[in-house]
């Protein structure tokens, strides 16, 4: 008697399908991996897009910033040499009293 369970030998044709099927698997397999690199590229390059957006943004605020750093620091000096509302009545009210003594 012969034990039906006993595996049989694999022929040419079982291992030709077996061929076929693996290479078929690793084709789906390579077009689904090339459609995510796609998708990741696609996104890197929406990334990289945006990030160079952003760096001549932060470029032109810098410029911004620094010719505002000058003006402030222009204006600051003028302010230093002029003399406040209080000091200028306190010099008119002296050069009055001197006016008026002569």
């Amino acid at each position: 008697m012969t034990n039906k369970s006993e595996k049989q030998p694999a022929t040419k044709g079982d291992l030709k399908e077996f061929r076929d099927d693996v290479k078929n698997y690793m084709g789906l397999l390579h077009e689904q991996f090339s459609d995510q690199v796609k998708v990741v590229a696609e996104q890197y390059f929406g990334i990289d897009k945006r990030l160079t957006s952003v760096e001549s943004k932060t470029d032109m605020l810098i410029e911004t910033v620094a010719d505002i750093k000058v003006d402030t620091a222009m204006i600051r000096e003028e302010l230093g040499s002029k003399a406040d509302k209080s000091e200028h009545k306190k010099l008119e009210h002296r050069v009055a009293v001197l006016e008026s003594g002569v």
